[in-house]
């Protein structure tokens, strides 16, 4: 038309613009618990603030983008196996490969021996069935670094007159956290923690807790001794009416008559680990997990005596040394191994079906039971201490009876079942009589 104006209009083109689909390069860990819950980082590219996280066909929990190439998300429970780690987002799923692969195992259970139900559940970098303290007895591997921990069930009411008794052993220069108590279940995130146990860099052992105003209060103590020397040492850390207290090997090494409260909040123990805020302490390691062997922790709800802490360093036997710790009934007792200590009865028949009931320590839910190399069926934990069971047939003579928490090692002990053939007739005299 004429004196009309011509408008033009340009679309822009859209070529190019579309989402790039993610990719997966590398994890860790590459492995993990099948209870889940292991923190995992992802890491690839294209990855965006809208992502799944799927392990197999499950999907992850708490996913947080860190950036284009960095995920963290925690694993969902599965079975035992290997599972591809895939990204989905608004471009598409992650292609699969040999990198992206993570592997579910059944890591160890640890039994609460003091009965109140406190189990313990491994990280991926925790190894059961290690030589003990004592003789014949066991203890748990921690391999430091991230996933070397025993967290616990039971949520406590901030303990404030306690114990915290255990046998530690290392050679590690890089420090590392016996035990302490986090105000979340799996120990990230945390927003407290205190009643935390730890060696330094150079073998050195420190206490610490935090009442009142974390900012400014917080306390420490620490020992002249270096510990990292690959003997088992004895360790208990306390806080009552004699202030914080620390005693290694039965000695009292240290000491603040000031403090006689901790941190007031409602948390977990963890073994192994401390949780994620060393960093407002001092004199703090520069690996926050534990690089060593654990055995027999145990949290007392008292303040033991000098002398108490004498008796438990002087046990001699594994068995003693439980027996005296029960005898201060602790509200959560790890032996972080199991052992047994009788079988009733002892004898049965070749051909099985005898009832039987093992008593020891350590058991946990879900432990198996063999009489020599046979299964038992019929198994049930009645707690940590009691197991029954149905004995299998086997061959003649006496066989060991062992007990297996899930993921864990054959226990300790040399208790055994001895299986008596059945009786034959080879000959009747006389063969007749009267009706």
């Amino acid at each position: 038309m004429a004196g009309s104006a011509i408008m033009a209009f340009v679309v822009p083109s859209t070529a190019g613009a579309a989402t790039a689909a993610p990719t997966v390069t590398s994890l860790s860990p590459t492995s993990g618990t099948t209870a889940g819950g292991t923190l995992v980082e992802v890491f690839g590219t294209n990855f965006t603030s809208a992502t799944t996280v799927r392990f197999g066909s499950s999907a992850g929990t708490g996913v947080i983008y860190i950036s284009a190439t960095t995920l963290v998300a925690y694993s969902p429970a599965e079975s035992a196996g290997v599972v591809n780690v895939t990204v989905t987002t608004t471009g598409g799923t992650s292609a699969t490969s040999a990198v992206d692969q993570f592997t579910y195992v059944v890591t160890p259970t640890f039994a609460d021996n003091s009965g109140h139900g406190n189990t313990g559940s491994a990280a991926a970098g925790v190894v059961a069935g290690v030589s003990g303290p004592w003789s014949g007895t066991q203890s748990a591997s921690f391999t430091g670094g991230l996933e070397a921990e025993v967290n616990t069930a039971v949520s406590y009411a901030s303990p404030q007159n306690f114990s915290l008794e255990g046998w530690f052993k290392s050679t590690s220069t890089s420090g590392g956290s016996i035990i302490g108590f986090t105000n979340t279940k799996n120990g990230v995130g945390s927003t407290a923690d205190d009643r935390m146990v730890w060696m330094d860099n150079a073998g050195h052992l420190d206490f610490a807790v935090a009442p009142g105003v974390r900012a400014q209060q917080i306390i420490s103590t620490q020992t002249t001794s270096a510990y990292n020397n690959g003997a088992w040492h004895f360790v208990v850390a306390s806080v009552g009416a004699s202030g914080m207290e620390l005693f290694v090997d039965g000695h009292l090494v240290a000491r603040n008559t000031g403090v006689t409260t901790a941190e007031a909040y409602s948390g977990w123990w963890y073994l192994g680990f401390a949780g994620e805020d060393l960093g407002g302490w001092t004199d703090t390691p520069a690996d926050g997990y534990w690089n060593g062997d654990l055995a027999d922790l145990a949290v007392i709800p008292s303040q033991l005596t000098a002398a108490q802490v004498t008796t438990l360093d002087g046990a001699t036997t594994g068995p003693a040394f439980l027996s005296d710790t029960m005898a201060l009934s602790p509200t959560s007792y790890w032996p972080l191994y199991a052992a047994v200590t009788a079988v009733s009865p002892a004898v049965g028949p070749i051909t099985g079906g005898t009832p039987v009931t093992i008593t020891g320590t350590g058991f946990a839910p879900g432990s198996t039971v063999l009489l020599g190399a046979n299964a038992a069926t019929n198994v049930v934990v009645s707690g940590p201490t009691t197991i029954t069971a149905t004995a299998p047939p086997g061959a003649a003579g006496a066989v060991t009876v062992t007990v297996s928490p899930p993921g864990g090692a054959a226990s300790a002990g040399s208790s055994q079942f001895t299986y008596q053939a059945l009786p034959t007739v080879s000959a009747v005299s006389p063969t007749f009589g009267p009706t």
